[in-house]
């Protein structure tokens, strides 16, 4: 799925390999491009031209060439931060997971989300732009830090549509965006991950970047 492929092209929902278990080895690169949902789930998800409001989202993105992007906590802890500064006031989370070269934010759209924004000569949306603006400084940061050039990310984030209401593939969803370290070997539970709202869900933690009461009202989960 990483590998932008459209829905209609999956033909298998079985992810193959073994999964590393250290962040920085080139198998956890390759991993990326073998996450997936079950493809009966792809039936409801489309690519889009523009965010419309009330709709759900799955936002996603990895490192250029499955590089990785967080190489320790603090990169993890600054990339959320950003999150709750550019993102969280412009849309509703209602789950997020964060690996080390990739991550997925599965947003409700507000009215807020959809108006209309000029970047330069080109017309955009406040929700994209906020995204392109939340890499762009991450990325200027990193770089920074790690002594690095070029550009972090893949050029273009995917948004894809997802048509809630069934709350079988609502919820199939979430627990993907959670099982994601569990399919890396990353840990054992997805709860054991500190990167993703698993913790919000299960209660263990109560975080502020994911509304889990309007999430689970909403997806009726």
């Amino acid at each position: 799925m990483l590998k932008g492929q459209h829905p209609t092209t999956i033909r298998s929902n079985k992810c193959t390999g073994q999964h590393p278990t250290t962040i920085g080895s080139d198998r956890l690169k390759h991993h990326s491009s073998k996450l997936c949902l079950p493809s009966s789930f792809y039936k409801l998800l489309s690519f889009i031209v523009a965010l419309t409001e009330n709709q759900i989202y799955h936002c996603f993105n990895q490192g250029n060439n499955r590089e990785i992007i967080f190489k320790q906590d603090n990169d993890y802890v600054l990339f959320i931060d950003l999150i709750r500064k550019y993102v969280q006031p412009n849309c509703d989370i209602l789950a997020w997971c964060l690996m080390p070269n990739h991550f997925h934010l599965l947003l409700h759209t507000t009215l807020q989300s959809v108006q209309p924004i000029k970047v330069g000569s080109l017309s955009s949306q406040i929700l994209p732009n906020a995204i392109r603006i939340l890499l762009s400084t991450y990325a200027q940061i990193f770089n920074e830090q790690y002594n690095r050039s070029g550009s972090l990310f893949r050029q273009k984030t995917k948004f894809k549509n997802v048509e809630f209401g069934d709350r079988i593939y609502d919820l199939s969803l979430i627990e993907y965006l959670h099982n994601n370290p569990v399919a890396a070997g990353l840990v054992a539970n997805a709860n054991d991950w500190e990167y993703s709202s698993a913790k919000d869900y299960s209660g263990e933690r109560k975080g502020m970047l994911v509304n889990v009461k309007f999430a689970r009202e909403l997806l009726q989960i």
